[in-house]
């Protein structure tokens, strides 16, 4: 997935939140998301599902 990709697949709204969390630019974001996702989804959906509440 490129970065253009990933930007177009993120709404700005969404970019925008993160980015104020993080004190991260958009950019830094983007370079940064396709490393820290997979870990995120490996610890949140085990087995690549999402539990049920």
């Amino acid at each position: 997935m490129t970065l253009c990709q990933l930007q177009q697949g993120i709404c700005s709204a969404v970019l925008d939140s993160l980015s104020w969390q993080t004190d991260l630019s958009h950019g830094d974001l983007l370079f940064r998301l396709p490393q820290e996702l997979p870990s995120v989804v490996n610890r949140y959906a085990p087995d690549g599902r999402f539990p049920v509440r």
